[in-house]
């Protein structure tokens, strides 16, 4: 009988587990609704829940992915509390950096091919409940923050000095930032196939890597709004395609 201790109870264990999520079920459509509710209450804007993961019997909290319907191609994931309704997510650090993106593709104006620019920033979950939060001040609530700035360009549309010139004033106007810059160059398809892949996906993952593997052409260091590139670098970066 001793040696049947252990599994009675763990037997235990699971039924009271599966009692536990019985009683605390709460339907996806529900999550959703509630999920909208709370984002909306946050922000102030209306909100769509595009998923819904719960969270184990460990976890007082479940996650959801979700978009403002004014901006519906910056897909962000927030963590929910069961009890207490607090949020964590995403949004504001999807916002800011959709607005990095677009200063970058500003001062990025006199490159003679096609170009997609987009950023993340590590560790983007914050309580900040301002979407319209300056970057400074973004960067004075969280001075860690490390952007990573994906810069895509259409392969055979221009030459490496005209990359360089143009890429030398893609931080202008800009507060000193740290992070990095990923250069890539593709060709038409693949350039779909990435503004595609950002517009669906809440963060970059190992398939984005495959997928632009041989696109990738090197990475430069931003260190206080710095970064150095020159021409001989990135004709030894590029190799032929330059």
């Amino acid at each position: 009988m001793r040696r049947n201790l252990p599994i009675i109870l763990l037997t235990g264990v699971i039924i009271l587990a599966a009692i536990a999520g019985i009683e605390g079920f709460v339907s996806p459509s529900a999550r959703r609704k509630q999920a909208e509710d709370l984002l909306r209450e946050k922000y102030q804007e209306e909100f769509v829940v595009t998923s819904v993961k719960e969270g184990t019997i460990f976890l007082d909290y479940y996650t959801v992915v979700a978009y403002s319907r004014d901006y519906p191609e910056l897909l962000f994931q927030a963590s929910i509390e069961n009890e207490s309704g607090e949020i964590s997510d995403s949004y504001v650090s999807k916002r800011v950096c959709d607005r990095l993106s677009q200063q970058v593709s500003l001062n990025l104006g006199n490159l003679e091919s096609g170009y997609y620019v987009f950023t993340e920033v590590m560790l983007g979950d914050t309580l900040l409940t301002n979407p319209e939060v300056s970057l400074e001040d973004y960067l004075a609530e969280y001075p860690s923050a490390r952007f990573t700035i994906y810069l895509c360009i259409e392969e055979g549309g221009c030459s490496a000095s005209n990359i360089v010139s143009a890429a030398a004033h893609m931080l202008d106007n800009l507060p000193a930032i740290n992070g990095s810059i990923v250069l890539y160059l593709a060709d038409a398809e693949l350039m779909t196939k990435i503004q595609d892949y950002v517009a669906s996906n809440v963060k970059i993952y190992t398939d984005f890597d495959r997928m632009t593997e041989d696109a990738e052409v090197g990475i430069a260091a931003v260190n206080e709004g710095k970064f150095s590139l020159t021409e001989n670098e990135l004709k030894d970066m590029a190799g032929e395609r330059l």
